[in-house]
């Protein structure tokens, strides 16, 4: 059974009457699977995450389904009840993410009581736990910062850990690791795979790092001008592309660090 299910979705800009933003988009999400979501920049990968979100603001033609909930016909406190204890968005930029004006501790600690029912004293703990776990050290200093305090980097592990920390059935993430040095983002994705193995959530990873997306994931799909290219297990894709536009994404990024 699919965890989430995308059924010919056509995105629209707010307001536009024109051509749409992605055009007859499906896929599925199995449980405990994570599929990558490729593309160059305006492919049209953010505004697919913010549709499943509920969260774009244009018109939306097509089914989204999650945990066989028909999503698009939702209000919004039908998904403020979905959002962070069901269904995550760890946001490329940390400034969209993590609120100024509170402690990074704070916001820890309201998402472990809030989404996972913690006592106060359990979500102090553990959420110095997961500052520790992504290498925000001395935890207690780092609790009492807030993001301007932060290098881009820091941030993005906060807003890292602020997400994991959900525990939710599926987490959109959209180039997690993009501000992180090398040797840093290799520690931050053997946390991310350690704990989506303990946890045992699906992920839909978007990026244009396909060294990231081959590490990552079990099936990939390209996107290209709002359309799906190419589809497939990653395996298979990787190995021998069908598509002229995936060989040449391959030959220009699968290595090792790429940010292509």
């Amino acid at each position: 059974m699919s965890l989430l299910r995308l059924e010919s979705v056509t995105l629209y800009a707010p307001g536009a009457s024109g051509d749409p933003i992605v055009s007859d988009i499906s896929f599925e999400i199995e449980t405990d699977e994570t599929l990558a979501l490729v593309g160059q920049s305006g492919a049209g990968k953010t505004s697919l995450a913010l549709a499943i979100m509920g969260l774009w603001s244009g018109k939306i033609d097509g089914n989204i389904f999650f945990m066989d909930q028909e999503m698009t016909s939702l209000n919004e406190t039908a998904y403020q009840e979905l959002r962070g204890r069901s269904l995550a968005l760890l946001m490329q930029d940390p400034l969209a993410a993590i609120n100024p004006t509170l402690t990074i501790g704070w916001q820890l600690r309201e998402v472990l009581r809030l989404r996972r029912g913690l006592s106060r004293q359990a979500a102090r703990k553990e959420s110095l736990g997961w500052l520790k776990k992504v290498g925000l050290t001395p935890a207690s200093d780092l609790a009492r910062a807030y993001l301007h305090q932060l290098s881009g980097g820091m941030a993005q592990r906060a807003a890292l850990a602020i997400a994991m920390a959900c525990q939710p059935r599926l987490l959109i993430a959209d180039e997690p690791f993009s501000a992180l040095d090398p040797l840093t983002a290799a520690s931050q994705i053997d946390i991310f795979k350690q704990h989506r193995s303990e946890i045992g959530f699906s992920t839909l990873l978007i990026t244009h790092n396909l060294h990231l997306a081959k590490e990552l994931a079990s099936k990939v799909i390209i996107l290209k001008s709002g359309k799906i290219v190419e589809a497939g297990r990653v395996s298979s894709v990787f190995t021998a592309p069908s598509e002229d536009y995936t060989t040449q994404l391959l030959a220009a990024g699968l290595k090792p660090g790429s940010s292509k």
